[in-house]
């Protein structure tokens, strides 16, 4: 994970205002909150004498478990954990191991150690927590008289709990050893036994989780496909945050505040930006469908902010919804990601009558929310929409930015206080982070704290960066963390609302009034797919959010005005957002108010555009 991570560096703004039930997609495997997890907890809390805490934890396992070692890009099902995953392919709990896999430098079949063995060799006081997927290579009979063995030895080792998952039963998978297979009962014995032990040892059912969500078990019955592998690493990962009370995040009902009315609020630049939380930093992540409070210092007298979100290292697709803590969640999201990947967007979001906030998240991920400006009703800057502007290319030059080290790039813009960019990186030579950030008071590039956006070597990423500048001098400086060719398009310009070198910027009807989402364009309920469409702005509109869905090609979208009848010409040298074949992408974009603005994609995508004030 590169660091710093998320964050625009002044008053970012962008937004991903869509549909969360059509747009953000999760994965089927994504049964990763604690209360989901919950129904297939047996016996599953602590003993009465072991304190919730961050648990250092072994996942012990057979060739079930091993799926998570042969589909290594699963493990980010496990991130936040401190566990170490063991597991190898015939591997029995008590009886000799059969011949598993075969050793790539002597080319002979491994014999792993056996389950016992494993746990003999441990140091006391190595663990707290042991996870165990195994068994599915010996008999009910050598199942009975191991399982007791398994809980003396743990409990001689310092373990404190053992959450075991059940065997799945459908299926003709058996073992290459005397007598049947019989996972039904083997069930069975682990229950009897997780009944006996006093919250020792917790039953996670697997079996019937895997049955309900489908297709992640191979047709033996037993294994896991790649599918499978993310879906056990999520299911054990919500199991622990359960019975270990590691989540930080709370039922959106439980942390619904009163609400404001909608009040004026000139728009104020941040300087610095301000992390108002970091999960990484926390005793656990956002679980999916549950949500995090975010209080915003100063909060109950403004009446809303700018904040950039940050989702990394997300178990599943899915999204982050930013809403002022109302008691059911907006059927809006404000950033869409896959998994594993790590993705910021940023959005305006009311604050409630105690000045926080609440982030909801449909997958389990770490979230970084970062300030970056806030609407004071005692303030009157304002935010002007523009045709874009391409001001900054690199690949003019054929030079890209220099890895460790600022860059000072000149705007031609002035008598502005601010100026909101899209900033693209592409063609990186490496995984990296990209800043956009002021000049410091004494004209020089200081080394930024935070990032605007990740991007890798595999596409072009685009967002939203909204930076003060000196109204007489507009310079910005870049960083990047690696090598990568930098565009920037400027989409608005801040002023400042009081007299600027003999202008007079009249700002009463123009202060952001609150987030306003409507939808007024949707291709996927109209006319399908579309390169070009257009859509007339609503009275009092000043910032909307662009989301282009399952696009034919990787590509962009341009969202520029059309003449003064309405006619959209050729657009821009300049683009809004960049997207990934059959994937969400969104930026927010400032616009004139009663406009008609166009929207040109490079290929074929669903277009969909939200209001945001």
């Amino acid at each position: 994970m590169q660091k710093p991570i998320a964050a625009v560096i002044l008053f970012l703004l962008t937004a991903l205002t869509v549909s969360s039930d059509s747009v953000s997609s999760s994965a089927t495997t994504a049964a990763s909150s604690t209360e989901q997890v919950s129904p297939y907890l047996d016996h599953g809390g602590l003993p009465d004498n072991v304190t919730a805490k961050q648990p250092r934890s072994l996942l012990l396992g057979d060739s079930t478990l091993a799926a998570l070692v042969w589909e290594p890009r699963a493990q980010v099902t496990l991130a936040g954990l401190d566990y170490v995953l063991d597991a190898e392919s015939c591997r029995t709990i008590s009886v000799p191991s059969c011949r598993g896999r075969t050793n790539p430098i002597t080319g002979l079949r491994i014999i792993p150690d056996n389950g016992l063995q494993v746990l003999a060799n441990l140091a006391p006081g190595s663990f707290d927590e042991l996870v165990m997927m195994i068994g599915y290579d010996e008999s009910s009979e050598t199942f009975a008289k191991s399982l007791p063995l398994v809980v003396d030895l743990a409990r001689n080792k310092g373990f404190a709990h053992i959450t075991w998952l059940t065997f799945h039963v459908n299926g003709g998978y058996q073992p290459p050893l005397d007598g049947d297979a019989s996972y039904r009962s083997n069930n069975a014995i682990l229950a009897r036994a997780a009944g006996s032990l006093g919250g020792f040892l917790t039953l996670l059912d697997w079996n019937r989780y895997a049955e309900d969500i489908g297709g992640v078990i191979e047709p033996d019955g037993a294994h896991l496909t790649s599918a499978g592998a993310y879906a056990v690493g999520g299911f054990i990962h919500s199991a622990l945050d359960a019975i270990w009370a590691r989540t930080v995040s709370s039922r959106p009902a439980d942390l619904a505040h009163l609400q404001k009315a909608a009040v004026p609020g000139g728009y104020v630049l941040a300087a610095p930006p301000t992390r108002l939380i970091d999960t990484r930093a926390l005793s656990g992540r956002v679980a999916a469908g549950q949500a995090v409070r975010v209080e915003v210092p100063g909060g109950p007298r403004l009446s809303g902010v700018s904040v950039n979100l940050t989702a990394v290292a997300p178990v599943t697709a899915g999204f982050l919804t930013a809403y002022p803590c109302t008691t059911a969640v907006p059927n809006v999201s404000s950033l869409n990601f896959a998994p594993a990947e790590t993705r910021s967007s940023s959005t305006l979001v009311t604050l409630d009558v105690d000045g926080g906030f609440c982030v909801f998240s449909s997958a389990r991920t770490d979230v970084l929310v970062d300030l970056q400006g806030t609407f004071d009703p005692t303030r009157s800057a304002v935010v002007h929409g523009q045709p874009p502007l391409r001001v900054f290319d690199s690949r003019d030059a054929g030079i890209r930015l220099t890895a460790g080290r600022s860059q000072r790039i000149l705007l031609s813009t002035r008598d502005t206080v601010g100026v909101s960019l899209i900033a693209t990186a592409v063609g990186a030579l490496a995984d990296g982070w990209l800043a956009i950030t002021p000049l410091s008071a004494d004209g020089t590039c200081s080394a930024p704290m935070t990032s605007n956006l990740n991007f890798t070597r595999a596409a072009a990423i685009a967002n939203a960066v909204s930076v003060a500048v000196d109204p007489t001098v507009a310079v910005v400086c870049a960083y990047s963390s690696a090598p990568v060719h930098l565009v920037l398009d400027v989409m608005a310009v801040v002023d400042s609302g009081i007299k600027v070198r003999g202008l007079r910027v009249d700002s009463t009807d123009e202060r952001w009034l609150g987030s306003r989402v409507e939808r007024i364009l949707d291709t996927r309920l109209t006319v399908g797919k579309q390169r070009r469409s257009t859509v007339v702005m609503p009275s009092r509109t000043r910032a909307v959010t662009v989301t282009a869905v399952d696009p034919d090609a990787d590509g962009f979208v341009t969202l520029y005005s059309s003449d003064q009848h309405g006619v959209c010409g050729e657009p821009p040298t300049a683009s809004l957002l960049n997207v990934r074949v059959a994937s969400a992408a969104a930026n927010m974009a400032f616009v004139p108010s009663g406009s008609v603005m166009c929207l040109a994609a490079s290929t074929l995508t669903h277009l969909i555009v939200d209001t945001l004030s």
